[in-house]
């Protein structure tokens, strides 16, 4: 908990339940670098409340396309202040009850 500077996901959860999954394992000032979908405008503003509660930060974003013409983006989150000993819930809530 709150030892690691950087954590990278591809492919794990919608960013709600990821921010909930990935920002208790950084410290203060680690990033979280996420690759998205195409539709990771949404997936951002859906998850506003989620980072904001567990102090994590869109602070770049950098889109692209693969060779096979899909879009993605990489999503670099930082971490900008301690999370809440509540957090992560236990297993299977972030994705019964996603904040």
């Amino acid at each position: 908990r709150e030892s690691f500077d950087l954590v990278t996901a591809r492919a794990v959860a919608s960013l709600r339940e990821l921010a909930e999954l990935a920002l208790p394992l950084l410290k203060q000032g680690g990033v979280l670098l996420a690759m998205k979908g195409a539709n990771w405008a949404e997936e951002v503003e859906s998850a506003i409340h989620a980072l904001t509660e567990l102090r994590g930060e869109v602070r770049e974003r950098r889109e692209y396309n693969l060779s096979a013409g899909d879009r993605r983006c990489l999503l670099l989150i930082a971490k900008t202040g301690p999370t809440p000993d509540k957090y992560p819930r236990r297993p299977g809530m972030p994705h019964k009850r996603p904040l």
